[in-house]
């Protein structure tokens, strides 16, 4: 009987920490390959899409060799505004992961949440070092909100941390001012390449 109670107590405590830096929406596709959509296939090369690789580092380490990655390029009609090179976080574990830790996140560079459908998404930032911009992209492609969340003060506990909202099949992770940098807006275009 003991050992029941504490396989329940580490089965809790296992699901606490897979709470991670996203809450609420539909249900993950954990299917590990996400169904993303080629909106523009000839915005960059294929070198520009593996220059990610080893860019992002976790303490001291780079983020796991076998997340794929992927081109994102903002636009406004048919201008370019900018290009990220992603990490694609589109597995449960993965999303749960997301950017916690990463000590740097160079220019140029990000993180893309990847999900099944379209819904309500909420991100918070435990154990973050970088400030962000949290780009929420529809399933049509089309921008629905930005927003800049800075580094929370150390020792928030997770229940007091701010939670970033936004509709959003897709939520791309950069370095915090890279929307205003870039004149990156709501309303504009997100073409992703993978």
């Amino acid at each position: 009987m003991k050992a029941r109670t504490i396989l329940a107590v580490v089965s809790v405590l296992a699901l606490a920490l897979l709470a991670g830096c996203l809450t609420g929406g539909a249900p993950a596709d954990d299917g590990g390959n996400a169904t993303v959509t080629v909106l523009d296939g000839d915005a960059t090369t294929t070198s520009d899409a593996t220059m990610m690789a080893g860019a992002v580092t976790t303490q001291g380490t780079t983020l796991p060799s076998e997340w794929t990655e992927s081109t994102v390029t903002a636009v406004e009609g048919d201008r370019t505004l900018a290009v990220v090179n992603a990490q694609v976080a589109d597995t449960a574990e993965e999303r749960q992961q997301g950017l916690s830790g990463v000590k740097s996140l160079p220019d140029g560079t990000g993180m893309l949440f990847v999900f099944s459908g379209e819904s309500e998404r909420a991100f918070y930032m435990p154990d973050m070092y970088v400030a962000l911009d949290m780009v929420f992209v529809g399933a049509d492609g089309e921008i629905t909100t930005i927003h800049s969340a800075p580094i929370p003060p150390e020792g928030t506990p997770d229940h007091e941390l701010k939670h970033y909202r936004g509709d959003a099949k897709w939520v791309l992770e950069v370095p915090m001012g890279w929307a205003d940098e870039h004149d990156v807006t709501a309303g504009d275009e997100v073409r992703i390449e993978r």
